[in-house]
């Protein structure tokens, strides 16, 4: 397994638990923990990538493969927070939650919008953590060293 892979399953599993528990709360936990957890991945790789250019490519990598990881937990928390506003009480108004006795096709577009939301926005993280990884990775990574000079023959 490669490092770029190695690094955003370490980083991205570390990325979906606090994903996970922040949308289960808020119902979203925005593009900044994607960013995060991209840029993570772009330094890990950067510091070892000998080259700007490899260590961009590698850094995308990495920064999508946590990202896939994160849109796991994005979708994870999105359910979880649809589950505990469908089971309290509320105050009333227009967007009211199914109650749990309601019908089943009722039931099932609720968590199927919310299903849908938790993937759109965990597509957005993928893209984001890619492009965080891309951009650190590029920032840290050492320059190519030139070739030698060819010896002169005299």
């Amino acid at each position: 397994m490669s490092k770029p892979v190695k690094f955003g399953l370490l980083v991205g599993a570390i990325g979906l638990v606090t994903n996970a528990c922040i949308s289960a709360l808020l119902g979203l936990c925005g593009p900044g923990v994607s960013l995060i957890a991209g840029a993570v991945v772009g330094y890990l790789i950067g510091h070892q990538a000998v080259g700007k250019a490899q260590a961009g490519k590698d850094g995308a990598l990495g920064g999508a493969v946590a990202g896939v990881l994160l849109l796991v937990g994005q979708i994870i928390g999105g359910l979880l927070a649809l589950v505990i506003i469908q089971h309290v009480p509320s105050q009333g108004g227009w967007l009211q939650p199914p109650s749990p006795s309601a019908p089943g096709s009722e039931i099932a577009l609720y968590y199927m919008g919310g299903l849908g939301a938790g993937v759109c926005f965990g597509l957005i993280d993928i893209a984001i953590a890619a492009l965080g990884g891309t951009l650190v990775a590029r920032w840290t990574a050492q320059e190519e060293a030139p070739p030698p000079p060819p010896p002169v023959l005299e």
